[in-house]
Order: C-alpha cells, then structure tokens, then sequence
C-alpha cells in the first residue's frame, strides 16, 4: 500500500488535521480487548485519532482541539473504505454508528 499517499490524501481532508502516520500494531492488546475501530484522544492542546487496520498497522491523526471530530473521523473511514485499508465489515459498523451519533 502506498502509505505516503494515503497520509496525504488525509491530511488534504480538513486544514485542522495537523499528522497523519502509520505504524505497526500489537497484536497482544488486540487478543485481550478485540480488534479497535478508531479511538480518539483529547489533549490540551491536540486531539489525537487512531484507525487500526486489518493488516496489524495503526493511522494516527492528530487534530487542532477545536476541529469538528466527528466530521473528520467520518471522511477518515471513508477514505479509508475506498483503500485496502480495512476490513469492510468493521468499517460499515463503524459508519453506521458515527452516522447515528451525527443524527
């Protein structure tokens, strides 16, 4: 996967996204708690998203604190659906529940 692409094609998502990386994922978290859909941290001074993918790899995406999160983690997983990213069950999961929380 051209990992530099996928950064910069979500970095260009909203002007508050401040990083974008990739790195490797522990499997021994994901046998005790299951595989993650996306995880959000708040900070003084940043936000940081996480995105773990079905091929033990981790986006994180650190955000300004005032961005519109939930607007950002959807357009995320979108673009992500469109990459071999993710596995699609756990994306579509993940959609229809951001999209309830937006509703």
């Amino acid at each position: 996967m051209d990992f530099e692409r996928l950064n910069k094609d979500i970095l260009d998502l909203d002007t508050k996204i401040r990083f974008v990386g990739v790195c490797d994922e522990s499997d021994a978290l994901t046998t005790k708690v299951g595989r993650g859909r996306y995880a959000m941290a708040e900070y003084e001074k940043i936000n940081r998203l996480t995105f773990p993918s079905s091929a033990d790899h981790v986006m994180l995406a650190k955000t300004e604190v005032n961005a519109n999160h939930m607007e950002i983690i959807i357009n995320i997983l979108k673009r992500l659906e469109n990459s071999i990213w993710r596995d699609e069950s756990i994306l579509s999961t993940v959609l229809r529940f951001s999209f309830e929380k937006l509703g």
